[in-house]
């Protein structure tokens, strides 16, 4: 696990990728090349389940 403050993540080539959240949840999205989105600050755990790579541009907030 690990944390980041408020972000805003740019996925520069997408993917399936799985989140776990600090009370064990997961969640599963599919990124697409250039998709964009905002974060809240959280505590996670990020995984690729895919098969290709995936590059993240994270931009966080001050």
């Amino acid at each position: 696990m690990h944390s980041h403050p408020d972000l805003v993540a740019v996925a520069l080539r997408g993917g399936k990728v799985r989140f776990t959240l600090a009370n064990g949840e997961t969640q599963d999205a599919e990124l697409a090349d250039g998709e964009a989105g905002f974060f809240e600050a959280t505590e996670h755990m990020t995984e690729n389940a895919g098969s290709s790579d995936i590059h993240m541009v994270l931009i966080e907030l001050k």
